[in-house]
């Protein structure tokens, strides 16, 4: 457990493109499978929280926090790399991994878990009108990721749409 939460911790510390690329939902589903889905989705929804909340991301340069022991390091108290979380959420959301199907079942099962994604995905909109208000010229990074976002948003309520009612979504 302790080795999975450090490498998405030291995710931060990745070059960007490298970040994008990379794919840790498989090890997310295994923390997953472990127990640890509250941890997973309040360490998820704090991520995706502090990035919006923030407006454009910062480099957490000089804030690298590391903790003495291992055994102290908890996945909800990490804030990960916006690339990072979405890529995360977005991949248990569309794959037909049987991980990922497991880590999708246990967010959607849990309230508290599916409650607190919903809750940070959910407020993306807020950001996005207040950067439009603000009339200020958006980058690539940052419409790609309030894209992300609200994708997310949407299976997640499809799926949780799904679960409740067997398999038959209303349209």
């Amino acid at each position: 457990r302790s080795h999975i939460i450090s490498q998405l911790v030291m995710s931060r510390d990745m070059p960007g493109e490298q970040r994008k690329r990379s794919n840790y939902s498989s090890d997310v589903a295994l923390l997953c499978a472990w127990g640890m889905t509250e941890e997973v989705a309040n360490c998820l929804s704090k991520s995706i929280t502090h990035y919006f909340e923030n407006g454009v991301q910062k480099k957490r340069a000089g804030v690298k926090r590391k903790a003495r022991n291992k055994k102290e390091q908890k996945l909800s108290d990490q804030v990960l790399d916006i690339d990072v979380s979405l890529g995360i959420l977005g991949h248990l959301l569309q794959g037909s991994n049987p991980l990922s199907v497991t880590a999708r079942e246990s967010l959607l099962s849990s309230d508290r878990s599916y409650s607190a994604i919903t809750s940070a995905l959910g407020s993306t909109q807020r950001y996005i009108d207040q950067e439009l208000a603000s009339r200020e010229k958006l980058d690539n990074d940052k419409i790609r990721n309030f894209g992300l976002a609200i994708e997310c948003y949407g299976r997640l309520l499809i799926h949780k749409e799904a679960s409740q009612n067997e398999g038959n979504v209303p349209l």
